[in-house]
């Protein structure tokens, strides 16, 4: 079984070659044609500058399964720096046994013919690639030298061909096109390949931190044009384009890395790779990240000061991203009660102690305690607006102990007094936290001198 490491990408250039034109168009007609082909690697990486090994063969079908071989030679090549090779078909060694036919000798005008390519990628004969491509520029100086010579030409650069019944003219054309075969009568045709945008996939990012992320991508075809730039482009809305930040990756084919620097910590980026041709550019699939955020307990943020950041296991805890408390940074009271003259025996066993629940605690004191009468504890923080929030809330058990135990001296303000939190204990009581050793007890909801610091969630 053959091994395929290479393949070609067939320009499917293909033309006689003359040195020199006189009155009559087969004076001067060299026995060989011209073979281009760029070569590429099982990655569609160009093999460039190195030497192969080349075998050809000119094929004809015929009524049976097998092709019939006319002419074979061997070459010895090199690629350029674009990974191109150039041949000269005839030029070769001819290759036994079917040599029997020179090559001026191939009857070009007995139906289509076939060049078929062989490959060592090393040099030698040990051909391990194989592609076949028609000839479907015909070399018509041939063809009409074997059918007779006497077509005549004053023009340079114009072709005769022979219908059946008489020669006909084919004129000269621009450069760069090729004569090529409809419906059997030879015709010039613009050789280019129709070109499309480009195809480029997006991988997730990685590395990300507070203010950098490695993001890959991949072009996977380049539309039949050269891919003139790549790269990843990203912001802080939805499908960034090009015209905003963009990371650039080079110009060709096949995987890229972009590293994306300048990031603000904590927030959420949307990043594409893209790829541009001649036609214009296009993206792959969009991505989201979020760099890590460089907050720590103690930071003034969004309203107070940071208590808490959440960690695995938390209830409110969400892999990837930043969440924690807040405090607010002095005391909202330091004489109040914590019940405020109605439901308060409903609650019992209703609130938790629990880190993450201080704010659902907050919202079913209030809901059932109600707005009218005196003020008390969760309603106080419930009304508080600060900072410009307004969704701070009186702190669980745990979330008050967080406040002592953390972040107290960095906070501040704190009185050498009992503090409330929203778990009740009972039907009676609550718990509150004393702040100079850290004490935790149930105390009496009617109790009108215990201290109040509310929180907030981020």
């Amino acid at each position: 079984m053959k091994t395929r490491n290479f393949k070609f990408s067939l320009l499917l250039i293909i033309a006689v070659v003359f040195s020199s034109f006189s009155t009559s168009v087969f004076g001067q007609v060299p026995e060989k044609m011209s073979y281009q082909a760029v070569v590429r690697n099982a990655s569609n990486e160009l093999i460039v500058n190195k030497q192969i090994g080349v075998f050809v063969a000119i094929q004809k079908t015929t009524s049976g399964s097998l092709p019939m071989t006319y002419y074979q030679e061997k070459h010895v090549a090199s690629t350029n720096a674009n990974g191109l090779l150039t041949l000269e078909l005839g030029g070769g060694t001819p290759s036994y046994p079917y040599h029997a036919l020179s090559f001026s000798q191939i009857p070009w005008g007995e139906g289509s013919f076939y060049v078929k390519i062989m490959i060592d990628p090393i040099g030698g004969t040990n051909y391990t690639i194989t592609t076949e491509s028609q000839l479907l520029s015909v070399p018509y100086a041939m063809y009409a030298k074997k059918a007779g010579e006497s077509a005549t030409t004053s023009v340079i650069g114009e072709i005769k061909y022979w219908n059946g019944t008489a020669w006909i003219t084919v004129p000269p054309t621009l450069d760069g096109n090729v004569l090529t075969l409809e419906g059997g009568v030879p015709v010039w045709k613009n050789h280019k390949t129709t070109i499309t945008l480009p195809t480029v996939n997006t991988i997730s990012p990685s590395n990300i931190t507070g203010s950098s992320a490695t993001c890959d991508g991949y072009v996977a075809s380049d539309g039949g044009g050269e891919v003139i730039e790549r790269g990843i482009c990203y912001g802080t809305s939805s499908n960034p384009t090009v015209l905003g930040s963009k990371v650039i990756c080079g110009s060709r084919m096949g995987s890229f890395t972009a590293i994306i620097t300048g990031l603000e910590a904590g927030t959420t980026y949307y990043a594409k790779s893209y790829a541009t041709n001649s036609i214009g550019t296009v993206y792959g699939n969009e991505e989201i990240f979020i760099t890590i955020s460089n907050l720590k307990i103690g930071d003034s943020y969004q309203g107070g000061i940071i208590c808490y950041i959440f960690e695995s296991g938390d209830p409110r805890y969400i892999t990837g991203e930043i969440h924690g408390l807040i405090a607010a940074p002095y005391d909202q009271s330091n004489a109040i009660a914590w019940f405020g003259g109605g439901g308060g025996d409903a609650m019992a066993g209703e609130t938790s102690t629990v880190i993450g629940s201080g704010s659902s605690n907050t919202y079913l004191i209030v809901s059932r305690q109600g707005s009218e009468g005196r003020s008390y504890a969760a309603k106080l923080c419930s009304d508080l607006v600060l900072g410009g929030y307004s969704d701070w809330y009186l702190p669980s058990k745990d979330e008050l102990n967080l406040l002592y135990e953390l972040c107290r001296s960095q906070i501040g303000g704190f009185s050498p007094s009992d503090y409330w939190s929203s778990s009740a204990d009972d039907g009676h009581k609550a718990w509150v936290q004393y702040f100079v050793n850290g004490v935790q007890m149930p105390t009496t909801m009617n109790y009108e001198y215990n201290s109040v610091r509310a929180i907030r969630s981020f």
